[in-house]
């Protein structure tokens, strides 16, 4: 009897739903058809499909499977799931975007219509954000003519999707019509953006940053010049990357900061505020304990103070490579390491800024607790956030889509920390000049695709909800600012960004 019992209850637990998707030529997907449509451009890893129930307690790693004719999802765990997947938008690029049937989640034995499904979705939820920026947010948005007729097209060409009675049709009508709400909320975002750094109740705490990483110290001969063209940029802080100094990790000696107290000295003769980075956790060593960093921090942040008062002790700490991606340390040590870390700078000076960034990422993280929504269910309302002024958000644009999700994630977030201001304190897009992981603008032109995203994050990250701005383009002396001492086009779209905000 029990073991009838528990076979119930474990069947009871599975949810299987039938998906219909089409690709450009009106055929209907098969299930390798469609993991592929939503697999990053190498196939490398798993489709970061992700779900949680709609009350948000648990979570699923669902999976797509062909069963005879039909593609079937299937997930273990919550009754009901909304779903989190990635999708190509035409002329865009890949946006996270969800499933959530208004709000009921996904039932099984359901039927999901994927095109109509993430185009309600995520018009629904630009639909509740539009009205939050125009009636909620100070200052409030005021929307342009170009606005208005935006979010009128995005309003009718779901109404006319929903006209259609072709399932070939309707899947094309509500392609385009998900193509328009993308274009949209990108609309409102910069427009809110801009209006919140031209309103002089709030634009001075706006930041517009550039990384400066521990490579910085391999270009010595070039540091001027590169603290000149941040300046020229517009660009008002840095964060600086301290580095790994494994002779001295705890820098106990004057030697191991002799190279940037110069660079420091230089960097605030030109008016640019700094957030330091006392140890980027790609460089965390594997035998890292909370004394051994709390007493690095420490020393750094009593040699720079007067000069440094804002300090990120914790980059991306929900990375599953902190301490070596070959064994890395569990969630539970991380957060002990970076918590006695922000209680040192604390114990310093209760006034020094101290910087939280987090990692975006959902269904490519390897479990729950390393995702962003899992981190924060887990630790955000542990007691060492006490010593957290400012949480950001890290975005990889290539590994991890944005698009549709950028505003929605800063807001789970902010519903997590609701007594933080937020930043946008990691910005990236793929690392070298090849396309590996997911596109965005054009799959082909790696740089245009950075254009786009400066030109329409740098703006967008001042209209989100509580937040600071920020940016922080991590690859700033390989893509912005190169060895050639020749600054690149993208670096040109920055600065032209940047100026017309401040």
């Amino acid at each position: 009897m029990a073991a009838s019992l528990l076979a119930a209850a474990t069947f009871a637990r599975a949810g299987t739903a039938t998906l219909l998707a089409y690709g450009d030529d009106g055929k209907a997907l098969s299930a390798a058809d469609l993991l592929a449509k939503i697999s990053r451009a190498d196939r490398r890893g798993r489709p970061a499909l992700w779900g949680w129930s709609p009350d948000g307690v648990g979570s699923a790693r669902p999976t797509i499977s062909q069963r005879g004719d039909a593609v079937v999802l299937s997930w273990d765990g919550p009754r009901k799931l909304v779903l989190s997947l990635p999708w190509p938008i035409a002329d865009d690029g890949f946006s996270t975007v969800l499933i959530d049937r208004d709000g009921r989640g996904i039932s099984s034995g359901d039927t999901i219509r994927m095109s109509e499904e993430i185009a309600l979705t995520q018009y629904r939820l630009f639909r509740d954000s539009l009205i939050k920026h125009e009636k909620d947010m100070e200052p409030r948005l005021e929307a342009s003519a170009k606005l208005k007729k935006l979010a009128e097209k995005a309003k009718d060409s779901i109404a006319d999707a929903e006209t259609k009675t072709d399932d070939a049709k309707r899947a094309r009508a509500f392609t385009d019509a998900l193509h328009d709400i993308s274009v949209a909320s990108e609309t409102m975002l910069v427009e809110h953006g801009r209006q919140i750094a031209a309103d002089p109740r709030g634009r001075a705490a706006l930041r517009f940053g550039l990384t400066l990483d521990a490579t910085l110290l391999e270009r010595l001969d070039q540091y001027k010049w590169i603290v000149d063209e941040v300046q020229r940029s517009g660009a008002n802080w840095v964060r600086l990357v301290f580095r790994p100094n494994p002779s001295d990790f705890r820098y106990e000696e004057q030697r191991s900061f002799n190279e940037y107290d110069n660079i420091i000295k230089y960097i605030r003769s030109k008016g640019i505020h700094i957030m330091g980075c006392p140890l980027s956790t790609d460089q965390w060593p594997a035998e890292l304990t909370p004394p051994v960093y709390a007493e690095r921090v420490k020393r750094i942040v009593l040699h720079y103070r007067g000069q440094i008062d804002s300090w990120e002790v914790g980059n991306e700490v929900n990375g599953d490579w902190l301490g070596g991606r070959r064994s890395p340390l569990p969630p539970d040590d991380v957060v002990r390491i970076f918590a006695a870390g922000a209680s040192a700078v604390k114990d310093i000076d209760p006034s020094f800024e101290t910087v939280l960034t987090l990692f975006w990422w959902e269904g490519a993280a390897p479990d729950d607790v390393h995702s962003l929504r899992g981190w924060l269910q887990h630790y955000a309302r542990r007691a060492f956030t006490k010593d957290i002024d400012v949480v950001a958000l890290s975005l990889q644009v290539d590994d991890n889509p944005v698009g549709l999700s950028f505003e929605r994630m800063f807001d789970r977030v902010r519903d997590a920390f609701p007594d933080k201001r937020l930043m946008l304190g990691n910005l990236g897009y793929v690392e070298g000049d090849q396309l590996t992981g997911y596109w965005w603008l054009d799959p082909k032109d790696v740089d245009g695709a950075r254009k786009d995203l400066l030109t329409w994050l740098t703006p967008g990250a001042c209209g989100v909800d509580h937040s600071l701005g920020g940016g922080f383009w991590w690859q700033t002396l390989d893509q912005l600012l190169p060895s050639s001492k020749r600054a690149t086009d993208v670096y040109r779209v920055y600065r032209q960004s940047v100026h017309r905000l401040r």
